[in-house]
């Protein structure tokens, strides 16, 4: 008997933070999927259309919106859109900044993602990092969620010593959960096998990030394009890309992957918060008062917690965007999500969808 019902993710199903669900229409017969529609909510849909009536400047407000826990990492790539296409280049202090928010934002995201999918004793301590986290970013930004700490040039705001401090300690505790939860989630049976998810898929429905790495890709941006102060950690040995050599990732190793993540975030993030602290000077360098992108096609990329995040602007050489088009890391993960639903029980979609990195905004930007 074939049926179709509207699967909503709640958690652990869905992205912590999110601010509405994550559907799914499915077709099943027995227990068994036949084939799954993801539906595209309304929700920050649009808002390509409306960085195209924004000053250049004004759109770093609505480019960290769509994916609420990569929102750091995404105004950075709308900025640094920008910085490229100028010809701008910022200053070591404010390229260090960006690199430590950009790690502690991908801190927070594993941190959240992994909370939602373990109990006990771990779970209390990992909400408690995430609780200092946050709280760390509220004080340096001003923001929770939507820090819009970047700006085209460098950035709004600068790290204080008393924060700097506050961020060595944080990832220190950070480094030490993070080796305790590879043995909790490696030990825990319940979605071993579960959600697998093929390494040919991952190619052909453009899946990234720590989803993508779990079935075997290697595929990084921060390593092939890097940005901020990346090229540097790559070259010191300290950023280093977490993958599985498999044809096939379950739930349980993509958990894996997130926390074996952390342990290099932590790592990049110690590092950063020493090298801002080595870069004494100003945080921002002179613009034109008015930005104007030259005429054509700029693209950049930045490797998101979620996955990679792309912004291609078209400009016509005024101070607003004459097209923009948004790459989102969830929007190509839901449909790889669909695709490897197929032929998997509905046991198994809940295992997709608790690990799948999805966030309601992405998907319907």
């Amino acid at each position: 008997m074939s049926e179709s019902v509207v699967w909503q993710a709640d958690l652990p199903g869905s992205h912590p933070a999110a601010h509405g669900p994550v559907s799914f229409r499915v077709a099943q017969t027995d227990g068994v999927i036949i084939g799954v529609q993801p539906q595209i909510a309304h929700l920050h849909r649009g808002v390509e259309k409306l960085l195209e009536s924004r000053d250049l400047r004004q759109g770093v407000m609505l480019a960290d919106r769509h994916d609420w826990h990569s929102a750091f990492s995404s105004e950075l790539g709308f900025a640094q859109t920008i910085e490229q296409a100028l010809g701008i280049v910022i200053t070591e202090r404010a390229k260090w900044i960006r690199t430590a928010l950009a790690e502690l934002n991908r801190c927070i995201h594993h941190l959240r993602w992994l909370a939602a999918n373990i109990t006990g004793y771990e779970q209390e301590l990992t909400d408690e990092l995430i609780e200092r986290a946050v709280g760390i970013t509220e004080q340096a930004t001003g923001g929770r969620l939507h820090p819009m700490a970047v700006q085209v040039g460098g950035m709004r705001v600068d790290l204080a010593d008393d924060l700097l401090a506050d961020l060595a300690d944080l990832t220190a505790d950070i480094s030490r959960q993070a080796a305790a939860l590879i043995e909790v989630v490696g030990t825990d049976d319940r979605w071993r096998g579960r959600g697998l998810i093929s390494a040919a898929d991952t190619v052909t429905f453009g899946g990234t990030g720590p989803i993508a790495r779990a079935s075997g890709s290697a595929v990084d941006q921060r390593f092939l394009t890097p940005y901020a102060g990346y090229g540097e950690l790559i070259s010191d040995g300290i950023l280093t890309v977490v993958s599985r050599p498999v044809d096939y990732g379950d739930a349980t190793t993509r958990l894996l992957v997130l926390v074996e993540e952390l342990t290099v975030a932590a790592l990049c993030l110690r590092e950063s918060v020493e090298r801002v602290d080595a870069n004494p000077g100003p945080i921002q360098v002179r613009v034109p008062r008015t930005l104007r992108l030259p005429e054509g096609e700029h693209w950049s990329a930045t490797e998101n917690p979620t996955g990679m995040n792309g912004w291609l602007m078209v400009s016509r050489g005024d101070n607003e965007p004459y097209r923009v088009v948004l790459r989102t890391a969830s929007f190509a993960n839901a449909q790889l999500i669909a695709h490897a639903a197929v032929g998997q029980t509905l046991a198994d979609l809940h295992a997709l969808l608790a690990t799948g990195l999805l966030v309601s905004g992405d998907i319907g930007k």
